[in-house]
């Protein structure tokens, strides 16, 4: 994901902040998708997304999406992606580590 103006590393909040105002318009041609920092994860390859757009704190910003690879079931990326997935949901579900 990407960006524009820029918007640095250390800006995690704003980042999930302008990609929520976009999210509705991603469902549209992605159905299903999870963002994580500047990642987003599919289960549609779409080899095209158009470019968002998105306003806050009266900033305009553009998203742009590009299709970087698909994850087979034996790729180092699909376990760190599971472990992302998993440790979201457990966040989510408000799971609390107790042992």
């Amino acid at each position: 994901v990407k960006f524009e103006p820029e918007i640095p590393d250390n800006s995690r909040a704003l980042r999930k902040e302008v990609l929520k105002k976009c999210r509705d318009k991603i469902k549209e041609q992605l159905e299903f998708f999870i963002d994580y920092g500047l990642c987003v994860f599919s289960l549609k390859k779409v080899a095209e997304l158009p470019v968002y757009t998105a306003e806050h704190d009266s900033v305009n910003y553009t998203v742009t999406i590009e299709w970087v690879q698909v994850m087979e079931k034996t790729d180092r990326d699909h376990m760190n992606f599971l472990k992302i997935f998993f440790n979201s949901m457990m966040r989510s579900l408000k799971f609390e580590t107790i042992g």
